[in-house]
């Protein structure tokens, strides 16, 4: 069993690390590679690349948290945001807030400037 720190990993070791774990826990299951793939919804193929840390889009991953019940577990790692006790005060709660856009109004046409100094060429 690994003891990774995560924040000073590298993705690749996070990554090595997961594969590993998802595929300890896939034998803590009881399931084949065949099983797992087929109630992910996946094929073996696809199965193996995540297992074995080649690479797996994340809609593959959380196909095979949910056919393993990990969903909710993976979820708990990812906390919600709160609002900071350094926020200004001024600032609304997190849940309240929207995206601000600069005002859309097109430029005005003014004319031309007059007063700019008019040269002779004598």
């Amino acid at each position: 069993m690994s003891k990774l720190d995560y924040q000073i990993a590298s993705t690749h070791q996070i990554h090595q690390d997961i594969s590993e774990r998802l595929n300890r826990y896939r034998i803590h299951l009881e399931l084949t590679q065949q099983e797992l793939a087929d109630e992910a919804g996946i094929s073996v193929p696809t199965l193996s690349r995540l297992l074995n840390g080649k690479g797996a889009t994340l809609d593959t991953f959380l196909r095979v948290l949910k056919a393993m019940n990990l969903v909710e577990a993976m979820a708990a790692y990812i906390p919600e945001p709160r609002d900071s006790p350094f926020a200004p005060r001024r600032a609304r709660p997190i849940a309240d807030r929207q995206r601000v856009r600069g005002k859309s109004e097109p430029p005005v046409w003014r004319g031309f400037d007059d007063t700019a100094p008019i040269f002779d060429d004598d």
